[in-house]
């Protein structure tokens, strides 16, 4: 009940659901009397608990989000999580919490990057408002990076270090930067108007997925891929595989003719 995203779109809704709650079992005989303290007790324990939750309701999302800092730096949490608040960017002073190695943004209508922990190792960004993914605002010191359903139209400036990177669920033609060296996992899957593979893949690259795009061409993938996912692509003849494969799942992806021998 609590979670259900109606109702807390509905806060007045919720306030009378509530009150009129308690009316009815205070109003019931059979069940609200003075013999009966176990109902006094339970009215009360209700009280307090939809109370408190119509305050965090209530509260703007500045004060929800100063609040969670001030939590994280009162406790030196290595692990920071800003879900459901609507900000279009972040504080500035998120940039000196150089404790914070994990971050995760959520649903919170963000349209940059800007000012992330500096020492961050994690960095999960999903259901934003994010139109440009700038890799130069990623710190360096970030190795694994998830990038979901931001509704980005263009990659740029992704820095070498990083060993697995997710950009998934955007609506992105083409991704035209370099994707680092160092990354061994790569999973481009989902962006249903991508037309081609990242130009540059390194052979440091073992596991790459790109199912529910548009490509059709994967000849050019590196020889260092060992498990390789392209379902529901637009494939239809593949001369090339990578000398290394061990695992390739491929089905719906519209391929009639495979002119190679499997590795």
């Amino acid at each position: 009940f609590w979670d259900s995203e109606d109702m807390v779109d509905n806060k007045n809704g919720i306030e009378k659901y509530i009150e009129e709650a308690i009316e009815d079992i205070e109003d019931d005989d059979d069940l609200y009397n003075s013999e009966t303290e176990i109902i006094n007790d339970s009215v009360n324990i209700f009280r307090h608990h939809t109370s408190r939750y119509l305050d965090q309701m209530r509260e703007s999302p500045t004060s929800k989000l100063n609040n969670i800092l001030k939590r994280n730096t009162e406790n030196q949490d290595n692990s920071l999580n800003i879900v459901s608040i609507e900000i279009s960017v972040l504080p500035e002073n998120i940039n000196r919490m150089s404790w914070v190695t994990e971050l995760t943004l959520n649903r919170t209508g963000l349209k940059n990057m800007q000012c992330c922990p500096p020492n961050l190792e994690k960095l999960i960004i999903s259901n934003n408002e994010i139109d440009i993914l700038d890799g130069t605002m990623i710190p360096s010191s970030v190795k694994y990076f998830r990038f979901s359903d931001n509704g980005a139209r263009q990659v740029v400036g992704l820095s070498e270090g990083m060993t697995e990177l997710v950009i998934t669920g955007n609506l992105m033609r083409e991704i035209s930067c370099p994707i680092p060296s160092t990354v061994q996992i790569l999973d481009i899957s989902v962006n249903k108007l991508l037309l081609k593979l990242p130009t540059f893949l390194s052979n440091t690259l073992q596991q790459l997925s790109f199912n529910n795009t548009n490509i059709s061409n994967i000849d050019e993938i590196p020889d260092s891929v060992q498990i390789l996912d392209s379902c529901k692509c637009n494939i239809r003849e593949v001369h090339r595989l990578p000398k290394n494969l061990c695992a390739w799942k491929s089905y719906n992806s519209g391929i009639y003719k495979i002119k190679c021998e499997f590795p």
